[in-house]
């Protein structure tokens, strides 16, 4: 699979290294080999293209010159994108879990179902990027966060909620999940919460 658009952290390096080398007679070219390198693969009507391009004609630079213009260059092509909608769902992925936290519980489904509501449009809008590497698991966490609302708001709105024997067998439902390897429960655990409950 041809690589996509560099990352940002791929970038943000190169452009550190680029900052050491500045002092050199031709800075520019050892940044602009590597970075074309990250370009190998892209389509040609990308517009990363179009920032290697500008490197490669661009004059000798100083050391903060240059950092400064590739920072500057990213936010313009805006190739920091994944990076903000991550952040933005992982902050709604918090004001789910407060709102799970809540007391008032007709509140509480109130929050969720505003917040599933916003996680949609924020996928709505990415949703065509969904094949490309870089935005692949922040889709995916979106879709998780959207059926785990889903799934709580369901949960809340059944009329047994108010019954604890009626909660305990909706839960009871549920089928079990085997443990991956590693996660397995350490032999002995829980033991000593049980001496405590019998005494």
């Amino acid at each position: 699979m041809p690589k996509l658009t560099p990352t940002y952290a791929e970038v943000m390096q190169l452009a550190r290294r680029h900052s050491i080398v500045a002092s050199e007679s031709d800075p520019t070219r050892q940044f602009v080999n590597e970075i074309s390198q990250l370009a190998d693969g892209i389509p040609e009507d990308n517009e990363f293209l179009e920032l290697v391009a500008e490197l490669m004609s661009a004059e000798i630079i100083t050391k903060d010159q240059g950092y400064q213009y590739v920072i500057s260059r990213h936010r313009d092509l805006k190739i920091m994108e994944p990076m903000k909608t991550a952040e933005k769902l992982q902050s709604v992925a918090e004001r789910i879990e407060t709102a799970l936290a809540s007391d008032d519980i007709d509140a509480g489904l109130e929050e969720v179902a505003g917040l599933a509501k916003e996680i949609q449009g924020i996928l709505e809008g990415v949703e065509h990027l969904r094949d490309d590497d870089q935005w692949k698991d922040i889709l995916q966490f979106g879709d998780a966060l959207t059926e785990n609302a889903k799934a709580f708001l369901e949960l809340r709105q059944r009329p047994e909620r108010g019954d604890p024997e009626a909660a305990l067998a909706v839960l009871d439902k549920v089928p079990a999940v085997q443990p991956e390897p590693g996660d397995e429960m350490p032999e002995g655990f829980g033991d000593q919460k049980e001496e405590r409950d019998q005494k």
